[in-house]
């Protein structure tokens, strides 16, 4: 079942559409310096509703081989939104009408959704979502990223790199926070902040203002209140796992916040329900999810699959990249030898 496109958060308005934003950002940079090269570019520019129809075909090729493969293994695709009856029945809304699904084991793979902090002001004209970044229609002189973690960076050098004047806000007292190293961490920062991009940690946003045809954000931290002025404003607070509205109370699923209760074998505390991905929390990858949903199908056909976290890689498609896989040393001095 799906409501919308197949393909999930990664592929619609998650690493895919990003990285083809980043892409295009980077060969305008590398075009700006062709008599570097020897070349002559005279006139590198961002032609954004070209960029737009550049990103959109990307995603629509890719949700296009997804249906296409989705065909060849003879995988019926329903579409419309699903809320579990019982563990082994779902009520599948269409828009027309309700239909009633039975199977003998479910696998929830639901996603997660844009954070909403509780920042009073974050529904002004100007403030958007990481999903709304995506659609470029025009570039702010001054944007402002609330969040420093791997969202926030991404737009914040995709943003910088079309010729926005970019401030990072983050409440950690580091960017990238439990996302990768901590020496790599830092020393982006550093890099960002030498070719001019403003981030300040340790900063708490409390609140979003008009100011005429800019926006004021006002933050609190160790050296008091300061403002921030900008004319867009990008919430990229993380993503939280999308359960709401599937009926998991009413049937007794065990939650850890908003994320389900998942052991490993991606078991859930009902039993022949299954959950993966996003909305199981943790790592929020692509790469992880699909190995988590390959563990659930062998485990609901009779396997006995652990899944296995120890060394999950990641990569920050910043400028530069940085990547990771397996523990950080933080992490490991906490696990210990065995």
């Amino acid at each position: 079942m799906e409501k919308e496109r197949v393909g999930g958060t990664c592929l619609n308005v998650g690493c895919i559409p990003t990285k083809a934003l980043t892409t295009s950002a980077e060969l305008l940079l590398d075009a700006r310096r062709a008599r570097e090269f020897g070349l002559s570019i005279p006139e590198a520019a961002a032609d954004l509703p070209g960029l737009m129809q550049y990103k959109g075909a990307t995603v629509d090729r890719l949700v296009a081989g997804v249906e296409q493969l989705l065909r060849a293994r003879r995988v019926t695709l329903v579409r419309g939104s699903a809320r579990l009856q019982s563990p082994d029945t779902l009520a599948v809304d269409d828009g027309r009408g309700t239909r009633t699904i039975t199977a003998a084991h479910v696998i929830l793979a639901p996603g997660s959704i844009p954070a909403e902090p509780p920042i009073e002001g974050r529904d002004l004209p100007g403030v958007i979502s990481s999903t709304q970044a995506l659609d470029i229609q025009s570039i702010p002189a001054r944007l402002v990223v609330v969040g420093g973690g791997v969202i926030g960076l991404e737009f914040a050098c995709i943003y910088e790199a079309l010729g926005s004047h970019v401030t990072v806000l983050e409440m950690a007292t580091a960017v990238l926070a439990g996302a990768t190293e901590e020496v790599l961490a830092e020393r982006l920062a550093l890099l960002l902040r030498r070719r001019g991009m403003v981030i300040e940690t340790g900063r708490t946003v409390q609140r979003i203002t008009r100011a005429g045809d800019s926006l004021k954000v006002q933050t609190v931290g160790a050296t008091g209140e300061s403002t921030v002025v900008g004319d867009r404003v990008l919430l990229a607070t993380g993503r939280w796992p999308n359960t709401a509205g599937f009926g998991l109370e009413a049937l007794g699923l065990e939650m850890r916040g908003r994320a389900i209760s998942a052991d490993e074998w991606m078991a859930t505390s009902v039993p022949k329900v299954w959950a993966v991905g996003d909305a199981v929390g943790g790592w929020m990858l692509a790469h992880k999810a699909m190995v988590e949903g390959r563990i659930a199908a062998e485990n609901a056909t009779g396997g006995e699959r652990p899944v296995d976290y120890r060394s999950v890689p990641n990569v920050v498609f910043t400028r530069p990249e940085l990547a990771s896989v397996g523990f950080t040393e933080r992490q490991a001095r906490a696990v210990g030898p065995r």
